[in-house]
């Protein structure tokens, strides 16, 4: 790998955009600093020399990426929408009480993860991770749907096989998702300490089986998920990203502890654990490391 391709490469692994986003960068810069250097040919220095001399202008690798997220990082309208999507068709669905008509929710989920699979596998843009994040809910309350719809000996026969089959799931897409940025892995889980919040507090009233408590919990859930799916679009708006991450964490931490305090006091600490998850993928970045090469996603190393 020569010096160029070592620097543009570094570039690329901070850039932290859609795949083709960084493409179309790293192309412009490559060309840019070819044309610059061939200049500096003419003029009597080596490609060697004239490359150090042509990066060290445009600065070091780091900052260069940064400030290029900076700028391309906002997303529009439409990508701020399309990121909260998901959240917000549970939100319509607790709040017309569409979740007793499972043929509705069979429709909805399907699709909604068929298109999230299909994203996935072509380009996988940065809007894509609430979508997975609900997909992941769907593995979470999988279990307790079978256990209200199926024999209880069908059911203990197949938990042993699903649990590990899911757990495997979530890891090999955590991971993938980490190496691109861990800020998109912690996006892509943050409805999970809610729906755990809930399931709490639910579990109390009698839980997700009792029609009444269902009834009288359908608007309040509907609102917090209203609340997270705003904070999640326009966090996509924000260019700073110290600005989304505490967006983020501040409404989720608001929205756990409107849900756990009704559960009393000693709930908040479980809200401020459950928050505390935000970061887990930020201290699993640092052992799994940024991508490479994105090769499953049609991309070549630079």
């Amino acid at each position: 790998m020569t010096e160029l391709q070592q620097y543009l490469g570094d570039i690329k692994r901070q850039l932290r955009l859609e795949p083709t986003s960084e493409r179309e960068i790293i192309r412009e810069l490559e060309t840019h600093i070819e044309e610059e250097s061939e200049e500096l040919c003419e003029a009597g220095f080596t490609p060697e020399e004239a490359t150090k001399i042509v990066t060290a202008r445009l600065g070091s690798s780091q900052s260069l990426a940064r400030g290029i997220h900076r700028v391309h990082c906002r997303g529009a309208w439409l990508q701020a929408l399309l990121t909260a999507l998901p959240l917000l068709l549970i939100a319509l669905t607790f709040a017309f009480h569409l979740w007793y008509d499972w043929q509705c929710v069979a429709l909805l989920s399907t699709s909604i993860v068929g298109f999230a699979i299909y994203k996935w596998r072509r380009d996988r843009p940065v809007w894509l991770y609430p979508w997975l994040g609900y997909c992941f809910l769907l593995l979470l309350l999988l279990p307790l749907f079978l256990w209200g719809g199926l024999p209880h000996l069908w059911f203990w026969l197949l938990l042993p096989v699903y649990i590990p089959l899911a757990l495997w799931l979530v890891c090999f897409i955590v991971v993938r998702v980490i190496r691109r940025d861990w800020l998109f892995a912690s996006v892509m889980m943050l409805p999970l300490p809610v729906v755990i919040s809930w399931l709490i507090t639910l579990e109390g009233k009698g839980g997700i089986y009792s029609e009444q408590a269902m009834q009288n919990s359908s608007t309040p859930i509907a609102l917090t998920f209203l609340c997270l799916g705003l904070a999640i679009a326009i966090s996509t708006r924000l260019r700073q990203r110290w600005l989304k991450i505490g967006l983020l964490l501040t409404a989720t931490l608001a929205i756990l502890i409107a849900i756990l305090i009704v559960n009393g006091p000693a709930f908040l600490a479980l809200a401020f654990f459950l928050t505390s998850l935000f970061f887990t993928p930020k201290l699993l970045e640092r052992r799994i490391g940024h991508r490479e090469c994105e090769g499953d996603v049609r991309e070549q190393c630079v």
